[in-house]
């Protein structure tokens, strides 16, 4: 294929990547849209952080 204008979406972004990184001779653009970000996942915050939070707290949990 030549000339090809790839667009990834959200995990179909790194296909994207892959492929203009594996053949940039044929990739003449190259298009993301709600790129993920890398990294752990946050766990959502239980009732006693965000009652820490609205008190003015730091919101980590004391163990």
């Amino acid at each position: 294929m030549r000339d090809a204008r790839v667009v990834g979406h959200d995990l179909g972004t790194a296909v994207a990547f892959q492929y203009a990184a594996q053949f940039p001779e044929d990739t003449e653009l190259l298009g993301y849209l709600d790129l993920p970000l890398p990294g752990p996942a946050s766990p959502r915050p239980s009732s006693g952080t965000t009652s820490a939070l609205a008190a003015g707290g730091s919101g980590i949990p004391r163990v």
